[in-house]
């Protein structure tokens, strides 16, 4: 009876023994996250990573993580001091189209804010004396000029080739059409010297099309 008790003590060590040679959960997860992070777009986070399981292999492990909705296997071995990954393979999309869409627009959104508070915090100054700004309402983002001349008339025609100009530019550069992708509109403000409304404009993806 004794011999039994001590052969199945001896069988539990060892398998005691090996889930403790396994990389650890939360080490692993960082570690794939680094490497998988930006296939996805720069969309992944670091919740989007689960370690599912870890067989030993070549002296190390072969560990299954889950990333986003892909399937991936990552080689680890054990270094001197921590565990190490010798490479990693992922089959599927990390994210399907419906979680890639409000994805973009959060990392968009704290993009542009950033942006608007950076660039209004020291101000952009023209060639001809007017200064450049963002701002973001949560709906629009837009481009405020304020010129260095008062409040006058634009004419229809002035008017049309500002409008045609503008649209252009926001149909066409990639920060103003990654905007209209994550659906918000874009826009262009002159404000006059003595802080009148000389030009607006507002622009859809729509318009764009």
């Amino acid at each position: 009876m004794g011999r039994y008790c001590f052969l199945i003590l001896a069988v539990a060590s060892t398998i005691f023994l090996s889930g403790c040679g396994k990389p650890p959960k939360d080490i692993t997860e960082k570690i794939a996250f680094n490497y998988v992070g930006s296939m996805g777009g720069g969309l992944l986070e670091l919740s989007d990573i689960k370690y599912l399981s870890a067989a030993s292999k070549d002296g190390g492990y072969l560990v299954n993580i889950q990333a986003g909705d892909a399937l991936c296997e990552m080689q680890m071995i054990k270094g001197d001091k921590e565990w190490l990954a010798k490479g990693i393979s992922c089959n599927g999309s990390f994210l399907s189209p419906e979680k890639i869409a409000p994805r973009k627009k959060k990392v968009f959104t704290e993009l542009i804010k950033k942006q608007a508070a950076e660039t209004n915090a020291k101000e952009i100054v023209n060639n001809d004396g007017s200064t450049g700004k963002f701002a973001f309402d949560g709906k629009k983002y837009s481009m405020i000029f304020n010129t260095q001349v008062p409040a006058f008339e634009i004419d229809a025609g002035k008017k049309k080739t500002l409008n045609d100009r503008f649209t252009q530019m926001m149909c066409t550069e990639q920060a103003f059409r990654t905007a209209h992708e994550v659906g918000y509109d874009t826009g262009v403000d002159m404000i006059s010297k003595d802080n009148k409304l000389l030009f607006s404009v507002t622009i859809s993806g729509k318009d764009c099309k």
